[in-house]
Protein backbone atom coordinates (compact mmCIF):
# COMPACT_ATOMS: atom_id res chain seq x y z
CA UNK A 1 0.00 0.00 0.00
CA UNK A 2 0.80 3.53 -0.84
CA UNK A 3 2.37 6.00 2.05
CA UNK A 4 3.69 8.68 1.16
CA UNK A 5 3.52 12.37 2.41
CA UNK A 6 0.39 14.77 1.27
CA UNK A 7 1.42 17.86 -0.28
CA UNK A 8 1.96 21.10 2.13
CA UNK A 9 -2.12 21.93 1.68
CA UNK A 10 -2.79 17.97 2.26
CA UNK A 11 -4.07 17.55 -1.75
CA UNK A 12 -3.82 14.39 -2.52
CA UNK A 13 -5.68 12.25 -5.32
CA UNK A 14 -6.38 8.43 -5.11
CA UNK A 15 -7.80 6.38 -7.63
CA UNK A 16 -9.21 2.93 -7.38
CA UNK A 17 -8.68 0.99 -10.11
CA UNK A 18 -10.39 -2.39 -10.44
CA UNK A 19 -7.96 -3.93 -13.35
CA UNK A 20 -4.24 -2.52 -14.22
CA UNK A 21 -5.88 0.15 -17.43
CA UNK A 22 -9.11 1.50 -15.27
CA UNK A 23 -7.36 4.31 -14.11
CA UNK A 24 -5.45 4.96 -17.51
CA UNK A 25 -8.61 4.89 -19.51
CA UNK A 26 -11.04 6.84 -17.51
CA UNK A 27 -8.71 9.09 -15.57
CA UNK A 28 -5.90 9.92 -17.98
CA UNK A 29 -6.74 13.42 -18.21
CA UNK A 30 -7.36 14.52 -14.83
CA UNK A 31 -4.16 12.19 -13.40
CA UNK A 32 -1.46 13.62 -16.06
CA UNK A 33 -3.02 17.37 -15.40
CA UNK A 34 -2.65 16.90 -11.63
CA UNK A 35 0.52 15.45 -11.51
CA UNK A 36 2.03 18.10 -13.87
CA UNK A 37 0.72 20.53 -11.55
CA UNK A 38 2.47 18.87 -8.81
CA UNK A 39 0.29 17.17 -6.95
CA UNK A 40 1.03 13.51 -5.74
CA UNK A 41 -1.71 10.83 -7.19
CA UNK A 42 -1.49 7.32 -5.84
CA UNK A 43 -3.10 4.57 -8.22
CA UNK A 44 -4.19 1.44 -6.46
CA UNK A 45 -4.73 -1.54 -8.29
CA UNK A 46 -7.26 -4.21 -6.89
CA UNK A 47 -7.32 -7.72 -9.45
CA UNK A 48 -4.04 -7.84 -10.33
CA UNK A 49 -3.51 -11.61 -10.67
CA UNK A 50 -5.53 -11.93 -14.38
CA UNK A 51 -5.53 -14.11 -17.12
CA UNK A 52 -7.41 -11.84 -19.52
CA UNK A 53 -5.73 -10.55 -22.47
CA UNK A 54 -7.64 -11.00 -25.45
CA UNK A 55 -4.52 -9.43 -27.61
CA UNK A 56 -2.17 -11.34 -26.20
CA UNK A 57 -0.46 -14.53 -28.17
CA UNK A 58 -0.62 -17.53 -25.68
CA UNK A 59 -0.88 -20.37 -28.01
CA UNK A 60 2.93 -21.44 -27.20
CA UNK A 61 2.51 -20.74 -23.57
CA UNK A 62 1.85 -23.76 -21.36
CA UNK A 63 -1.67 -23.29 -19.30
CA UNK A 64 0.13 -23.52 -15.99
CA UNK A 65 2.08 -20.14 -17.09
CA UNK A 66 -0.55 -18.23 -18.55
CA UNK A 67 -1.87 -16.26 -15.63
CA UNK A 68 1.95 -15.25 -14.45
CA UNK A 69 2.48 -14.40 -18.42
CA UNK A 70 -0.53 -12.60 -18.76
CA UNK A 71 0.17 -10.55 -15.13
CA UNK A 72 3.60 -9.71 -15.89
CA UNK A 73 2.20 -8.71 -19.42
CA UNK A 74 -0.38 -5.96 -17.44
CA UNK A 75 2.19 -4.89 -14.73
CA UNK A 76 4.63 -4.13 -17.92
CA UNK A 77 2.09 -1.86 -19.44
CA UNK A 78 0.91 -0.23 -16.41
CA UNK A 79 4.48 0.59 -15.88
CA UNK A 80 4.35 2.42 -19.05
CA UNK A 81 1.53 4.21 -18.24
CA UNK A 82 3.76 5.37 -14.86
CA UNK A 83 6.83 6.46 -16.95
CA UNK A 84 4.29 9.30 -18.85
CA UNK A 85 3.43 10.68 -15.45
CA UNK A 86 6.99 11.31 -13.88
CA UNK A 87 7.85 11.02 -10.12
CA UNK A 88 4.04 12.88 -8.83
CA UNK A 89 2.69 9.28 -9.46
CA UNK A 90 3.23 6.45 -7.75
CA UNK A 91 1.49 2.90 -8.40
CA UNK A 92 0.31 -0.14 -6.11
CA UNK A 93 -1.40 -3.56 -6.47
CA UNK A 94 -3.33 -5.33 -3.96
CA UNK A 95 -2.95 -8.76 -5.66
CA UNK A 96 -6.75 -9.80 -6.00
CA UNK A 97 -7.32 -12.29 -8.36
CA UNK A 98 -9.38 -11.27 -11.29
CA UNK A 99 -12.81 -12.46 -11.09
CA UNK A 100 -13.14 -15.01 -13.91
CA UNK A 101 -10.48 -16.98 -11.77
CA UNK A 102 -11.62 -16.48 -8.12
CA UNK A 103 -14.92 -17.40 -8.91
CA UNK A 104 -14.49 -19.77 -11.85
CA UNK A 105 -17.64 -17.98 -13.83
CA UNK A 106 -17.76 -17.80 -17.71
CA UNK A 107 -16.43 -14.44 -18.62
CA UNK A 108 -19.85 -13.39 -19.77
CA UNK A 109 -21.50 -13.80 -16.54
CA UNK A 110 -19.16 -10.94 -14.83
CA UNK A 111 -21.29 -8.25 -16.69
CA UNK A 112 -25.05 -9.72 -15.24
CA UNK A 113 -25.81 -7.49 -12.28
CA UNK A 114 -26.72 -10.10 -9.77
CA UNK A 115 -26.27 -9.19 -6.17
CA UNK A 116 -22.91 -9.10 -4.39
CA UNK A 117 -22.45 -13.11 -2.98
CA UNK A 118 -20.40 -14.15 0.14
CA UNK A 119 -17.20 -14.50 -1.56
CA UNK A 120 -17.94 -10.78 -3.24
CA UNK A 121 -18.80 -9.55 0.26
CA UNK A 122 -15.09 -10.88 0.98
CA UNK A 123 -13.38 -8.88 -1.13
CA UNK A 124 -15.24 -5.75 -0.74
CA UNK A 125 -13.85 -6.09 3.06
CA UNK A 126 -10.45 -7.26 2.48
CA UNK A 127 -10.10 -4.33 -0.45
CA UNK A 128 -12.14 -1.74 2.45
CA UNK A 129 -9.29 -2.54 4.95
CA UNK A 130 -6.46 -2.04 2.34
CA UNK A 131 -8.11 1.60 1.79
CA UNK A 132 -8.48 2.42 5.37
CA UNK A 133 -4.33 2.77 5.60
CA UNK A 134 -4.51 5.53 2.89
CA UNK A 135 -4.15 9.32 3.94
CA UNK A 136 -7.46 10.56 5.61
CA UNK A 137 -7.32 13.69 3.69
CA UNK A 138 -7.75 14.70 -0.50
CA UNK A 139 -9.83 12.50 -2.66
CA UNK A 140 -10.93 8.87 -3.22
CA UNK A 141 -11.89 8.82 -6.95
CA UNK A 142 -13.92 5.15 -7.54
CA UNK A 143 -15.58 3.69 -10.54
CA UNK A 144 -19.26 4.19 -11.35
CA UNK A 145 -19.53 0.58 -12.37
CA UNK A 146 -21.26 1.39 -15.29
CA UNK A 147 -21.26 -1.66 -17.50
CA UNK A 148 -21.50 -3.85 -14.36
CA UNK A 149 -18.58 -5.73 -13.85
CA UNK A 150 -18.40 -7.52 -10.85
CA UNK A 151 -14.71 -6.02 -9.86
CA UNK A 152 -15.74 -2.53 -10.65
CA UNK A 153 -18.71 -3.20 -8.53
CA UNK A 154 -16.86 -4.76 -5.40
CA UNK A 155 -14.05 -1.71 -5.70
CA UNK A 156 -16.92 1.02 -5.74
CA UNK A 157 -18.45 -0.52 -2.13
CA UNK A 158 -15.27 -0.96 -0.72
CA UNK A 159 -14.29 2.45 -1.19
CA UNK A 160 -17.55 3.47 -0.17
CA UNK A 161 -17.23 1.14 3.15
CA UNK A 162 -14.13 3.88 3.77
CA UNK A 163 -16.94 6.74 3.14
CA UNK A 164 -16.82 8.15 6.96
CA UNK A 165 -12.89 9.57 6.50
CA UNK A 166 -13.00 10.92 2.80
CA UNK A 167 -13.27 12.87 0.53
CA UNK A 168 -15.42 10.78 -2.89
CA UNK A 169 -15.65 11.32 -6.50
CA UNK A 170 -17.00 8.63 -9.24
CA UNK A 171 -15.23 8.54 -12.82
CA UNK A 172 -16.99 6.89 -15.99
CA UNK A 173 -15.30 3.61 -16.87
CA UNK A 174 -14.17 3.49 -19.75
CA UNK A 175 -14.64 1.59 -22.82
CA UNK A 176 -18.05 0.30 -21.22
CA UNK A 177 -18.66 4.25 -20.88
CA UNK A 178 -18.54 4.22 -24.69
CA UNK A 179 -21.15 2.36 -25.47
CA UNK A 180 -23.75 3.87 -23.48
CA UNK A 181 -25.89 7.30 -23.81
CA UNK A 182 -25.71 10.33 -21.23
CA UNK A 183 -28.95 9.44 -20.15
CA UNK A 184 -27.95 5.57 -19.06
CA UNK A 185 -24.90 7.12 -17.43
CA UNK A 186 -27.38 9.83 -15.74
CA UNK A 187 -29.26 6.99 -14.58
CA UNK A 188 -26.11 5.09 -12.69
CA UNK A 189 -25.37 8.40 -10.96
CA UNK A 190 -28.69 9.27 -9.79
CA UNK A 191 -29.29 5.76 -8.93
CA UNK A 192 -26.21 6.23 -6.97
CA UNK A 193 -26.84 9.30 -5.11
CA UNK A 194 -29.85 7.52 -3.70
CA UNK A 195 -27.89 5.54 -2.44
CA UNK A 196 -25.57 7.26 -1.03
CA UNK A 197 -28.63 10.19 0.50
CA UNK A 198 -25.96 12.45 -1.64
CA UNK A 199 -26.00 14.81 -4.54
CA UNK A 200 -23.49 14.11 -6.95
CA UNK A 201 -22.45 16.80 -9.14
CA UNK A 202 -20.45 16.86 -12.42
CA UNK A 203 -16.81 18.48 -12.45
CA UNK A 204 -15.01 18.37 -15.94
CA UNK A 205 -11.68 18.09 -16.08
CA UNK A 206 -10.15 19.76 -19.51
CA UNK A 207 -7.13 19.80 -21.05
CA UNK A 208 -6.61 20.83 -25.09
CA UNK A 209 -4.94 17.98 -26.10
CA UNK A 210 -7.33 15.49 -24.27
CA UNK A 211 -8.20 13.15 -27.27
CA UNK A 212 -4.47 13.12 -28.34
CA UNK A 213 -3.75 12.32 -24.50
CA UNK A 214 -6.96 9.36 -24.27
CA UNK A 215 -4.87 7.99 -27.49
CA UNK A 216 -1.83 7.68 -25.94
CA UNK A 217 -3.02 6.43 -22.78
CA UNK A 218 -5.35 3.50 -24.18
CA UNK A 219 -2.90 2.54 -26.61
CA UNK A 220 -0.16 1.30 -23.75
CA UNK A 221 -2.74 -1.52 -23.40
CA UNK A 222 -2.23 -3.24 -25.90
CA UNK A 223 -2.85 -6.64 -24.64
CA UNK A 224 -6.69 -5.09 -23.98
CA UNK A 225 -7.60 -3.04 -25.98
CA UNK A 226 -7.68 -2.77 -29.80
CA UNK A 227 -7.18 0.09 -32.49
CA UNK A 228 -10.99 0.84 -32.85
CA UNK A 229 -11.29 0.73 -28.60
CA UNK A 230 -8.06 2.88 -28.59
CA UNK A 231 -9.85 5.41 -30.78
CA UNK A 232 -13.17 4.78 -28.98
CA UNK A 233 -11.39 5.46 -25.30
CA UNK A 234 -10.00 8.78 -26.93
CA UNK A 235 -12.89 10.37 -28.97
CA UNK A 236 -15.28 9.86 -25.50
CA UNK A 237 -13.17 13.27 -24.32
CA UNK A 238 -15.06 15.20 -27.05
CA UNK A 239 -18.46 14.44 -25.01
CA UNK A 240 -16.82 17.27 -22.51
CA UNK A 241 -15.15 19.71 -24.75
CA UNK A 242 -11.82 17.87 -24.52
CA UNK A 243 -12.24 16.50 -21.32
CA UNK A 244 -13.65 14.03 -18.42
CA UNK A 245 -16.51 14.13 -16.19
CA UNK A 246 -16.16 13.23 -12.51
CA UNK A 247 -19.58 13.30 -10.07
CA UNK A 248 -18.57 14.41 -7.26
CA UNK A 249 -19.82 15.79 -3.42
CA UNK A 250 -19.40 19.54 -3.07
CA UNK A 251 -16.45 19.13 -0.96
CA UNK A 252 -14.80 16.41 -3.37
CA UNK A 253 -15.71 18.65 -6.14
CA UNK A 254 -13.77 21.61 -4.53
CA UNK A 255 -11.09 19.96 -4.23
CA UNK A 256 -11.22 18.73 -7.64
CA UNK A 257 -11.26 22.18 -8.85
CA UNK A 258 -8.34 23.14 -7.23
CA UNK A 259 -6.63 20.63 -8.35
CA UNK A 260 -6.33 21.85 -11.38
CA UNK A 261 -6.61 24.66 -14.27
CA UNK A 262 -9.07 23.15 -16.56
CA UNK A 263 -11.44 22.16 -14.67
CA UNK A 264 -14.91 23.47 -14.92
CA UNK A 265 -17.36 23.44 -12.17
CA UNK A 266 -20.53 21.68 -11.48
CA UNK A 267 -21.16 21.65 -15.27
CA UNK A 268 -24.55 19.70 -16.98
Amino acid sequence: MVDRKQTADGATITVLSPHRDDAAFSCGILIQEVSALGMPVDIVNCFTISDYAPLLHTETIRADKIIGFVSDTREKEDASFAALLGDRCQISALGRLDAPIRSGRPFETIFDGAPLSNEDDQEVEEIAAALKQLPARGILLLPLAIGNHIDHRIAREAGLRTRSSKLFAFYEDLPYAATQDDNSIRQYVSDLGNLLSEQLRPVIVRSGRAVELKRRCASLYASQVDPHWVEQIAVYARRYEEGERFWASEGAGNLLLAATTHARAFVG
